[in-house]
C-alpha cells in the first residue's frame, strides 16, 4: 500500500524479514567475516509480539542496526490498523536500549502514547511520517508517565486529529505527575519541525503543576512547530500553566485556521496561546505558580479572538514575532511581567470592535519596544485598566505618516496615575481613559525635551495633578494651580525641567 512503511532502499518485506526470528530470516540474513552468518554466534531469537502492557522483547534487529523501527514491533503504518501497542513497545525499548527510533514514511494510528527517558524519534519529514488520531478517542496522542522525563526528542513528523469527531481530544498533553520523591515534568527535551492540525482540544499543553514539585517542566525547546487549531472558543494551540520555566519557542506558528469559516468581528473564535496559572475548569486558580522565563522568537500568532494571554507569569520575552487578524493581539494581566520588542501587529486589533493590540491589566508590567510596528490597526493599540503599567522603550512605528517615537494610532489609554513612556515623545489617550488623575510622567527624555498628551475626541475628563507624584517625574502646572482638566479632543504639552527633572506644563491646543 502507498501508506505502508518504506525506508532507506529496503522494501517492507525485506525489513520484516530482517527483523524476523523465523528460520532462515533475521540474523541468518546477515553474514560475518570468515563465513557463516551472525545467527551462528547468537542464541536463538524469539519473535516479538507487541502487547498492550508495553513489555519489551530484545531480538536480533536491536543489535544489528543503529535505529529501532516501529515495524519491528508490529506497526503497519497503513493509516488503518491501530499501531498504539507497537509504538509503545518501541518507545520503551528505545529508552532501555538507548537507541533512536526512525519513523519511515507512513501513517500510524496511535492513542495515549507515554513518553520515556532519552528517547529520540525522527521521521522522514512533514507529510511523510504521520501520527493519526484513533477514531472515537478523547485521549492525548502523547502524554507523560508518572515521574520525570529527561532528554526526549521528536522531529520531522506530523500529527493529524479528527476534529469534532474526537470531541475535546488533545494532541500533546504533558501534565507533570509527581512520583514518590516529588519529581515530575520534562527536562531538557526538544521538539523540531512538526505540524499539528485538526485536534478539537488543546494542540499542545504543558501543565507544570500548581503544587511545589521538585522538578517541573524546564529547559524545553520547540523549533519550527506549526499548529492549526479549529477556530472555536475552546481548545488552545498552546497552553502552559503552573511550573514551566526556561522554554524557547523558535520560529513557531500558532494559527486559528484549522477548520471552519473565519468571521471578521466574531468574538467566539478562541485563544491561540495561554500562559498562566492553572484553573482546572473553575473560576478560581488552583495556585499562584505560573510559567517563567519563556521566550518566543520569530513566531506567528494569527486568526483568533485573542492571540496570546499572559497571566501571572514573569520574564516572558516576545521577540520579532508577528500578530495578525486578531481581536486582541496580547493580553497581559494579574501581575505578569513581559517584554515585547521588534514585533509586527497587522490588523491585530480590528477583528472585534473592542479589541486592542496590547491590553495590560491587574498590576501587570510590560516593556513595549523598541521596534514594534502597527499596520492596519483601526481601533486601539495599547490600553491599561488603571493598574497595569506599560514602559514605552525606543521607537514604535505605525502606518504611513506616523511619527517615530510616538504611538502611531488614535488610541493608547493610560488607565493609571502614572504614564511610563520611556523614550516616546507623545501618547494618545483613548475614551476609556476617562476619570484618571494623572500626576506622573515617567520617561527617559532629557531636560529640555518636549512631550505631548492628546485626548481622544470621545474622551471625558482626565485630571492633571501636581500633588502625590514621585520625584523626578512630577507635573508642575504653575504657581497656585493644583489640578487641571484635559478634555476630549485637546492636546496638552509638557517640557522636561532643567532644574527639577520633572515636567513643566506648557499649555494646550
Amino acid at each position: 500500500m502507498a501508506n505502508d512503511f518504506t525506508a532507506r532502499g529496503m522494501t517492507m518485506t525485506q525489513r520484516r524479514d530482517l527483523a524476523s526470528a523465523s528460520t532462515g530470516k533475521g540474523a541468518a540474513l546477515v553474514g560475518v567475516e570468515g563465513g557463516g552468518t551472525i545467527a551462528d554466534t547468537l542464541p536463538p531469537a524469539q519473535k516479538h509480539t507487541p502487547t498492550a502492557t508495553g513489555s519489551v522483547s530484545i531480538f536480533v534487529k536491536d543489535i544489528l542496526e543503529k535505529y529501532l523501527f516501529p515495524e519491528q514491533f508490529g506497526a503497519t503504518g497503513n493509516g488503518i490498523s491501530d499501531d498504539t501497542a507497537a509504538w509503545q513497545d518501541a518507545i520503551n525499548a528505545a529508552s532501555m536500549l538507548k537507541k533512536p527510533i526512525m519513523f519511515p514514511s507512513g501513517t500510524c494510528v496511535a492513542d495515549g502514547l507515554a513518553l520515556a527517558n532519552r528517547v529520540q524519534i525522527r521521521g522522514m519529514g512533514r507529510a511523510q511520517s504521520l501520527f493519526k488520531a484513533k477514531a472515537g478517542s478523547a485521549n492525548p496522542m502523547f502524554k507523560l508517565p508518572m515521574g520525570q522525563v529527561q532528554g526526549f526528542a521528536l522531529r520531522d513528523v506530523d500529527f493529524q486529529g479528527l476534529g469534532a469527531q474526537n470531541a475535546g481530544q488533545p494532541c500533546w498533553s504533558f501534565t507533570s505527575q509527581m512520583d514518590a520523591g516529588g519529581n515530575g515534568g520534562m527536562w531538557t527535551c526538544n521538539f523540531e519541525n512538526i505540524e499539528i492540525r485538526g485536534f478539537d482540544g488543546d494542540s499542545i499543553a504543558f501543565r507544570g503543576g500548581h503544587d511545589n514539585f521538585i522538578r517541573p517542566h524546564q529547559w524545553v525547546t520547540l523549533s519550527k512547530i506549526q499548529v492549526e487549531r479549529p477556530r472555536k472558543e475552546s481548545g488552545y494551540a498552546l497552553y502552559m500553566s503552573g511550573q514551566c520555566e526556561a522554554f524557547t519557542f523558535n520560529t513557531c506558528r500558532f494559527d486559528g485556521n484549522g477548520s471552519g469559516t473565519y468571521v471578521a468581528g466574531a468574538s467566539d473564535q478562541g485563544i491561540n496561546v495561554y500562559l498562566g496559572r492553572e484553573f482546572g475548569g473553575t473560576s478560581a486558580a488552583l495556585g499562584d505558580n505560573a510559567p517563567d522565563m519563556i521566550k518566543f522568537i520569530n513566531g506567528v500568532c494569527q486568526q483568533a479572538t485573542v492571540g496570546m494571554v499572559i497571566d501571572r507569569c514573569e520574564n516572558i520575552d516576545i521577540d520579532t514575532c508577528r500578530f495578525e487578524d486578531l481581536g486582541n493581539a496580547i493580553r497581559v494581566g494579574s501581575s505578569a511581567i513581559a517584554r515585547i520588542h521588534g514585533c509586527r501587529f497587522g490588523d491585530a486589533a480590528n477583528v472585534v470592535s473592542s479589541g486592542t493590540a496590547l491590553s495590560v491589566t491587574g498590576d501587570a508590567r510590560v516593556v513595549f519596544g523598541p521596534g514594534n510596528r502597527f499596520l492596519g490597526v483601526t481601533t486601539k493599540s495599547v490600553t491599561t485598566d488603571g493598574a497595569g503599567s506599560v514602559y514605552m522603550s525606543g521607537p514604535t512605528w505605525g502606518g504611513l505618516g506616523a511619527e517615530a517615537n510616538v504611538i502611531p494610532t488614535r488610541t493608547v489609554s493610560a488607565g493609571s496615575t502614572q504614564l511610563l513612556m520611556r523614550s516616546a515623545r507623545g501618547v494618545y489617550l483613548s475614551a476609556n481613559a476617562e476619570g484618571i488623575i494623572l500626576n506622573n510622567l515617567a520617561s527617559d527624555l532629557s531636560p529640555g525635551e518636549d512631550f505631548f498628551i492628546q485626548m481622544n475626541p470621545g474622551s471625558n475628563t482626565v485630571t492633571l495633578s501636581n500633588s502625590g507624584g514621585s520625584y523626578p517625574n512630577t507635573i508642575n502646572l504653575g504657581a497656585g494651580i493644583q489640578s487641571l482638566p484635559m478634555l476630549g479632543g485637546e492636546t496638552h504639552y509638557f517640557q522636561r525641567s532643567n532644574v527639577t527633572r520633572g515636567w513643566n506644563y506648557k499649555g494646550k491646543t
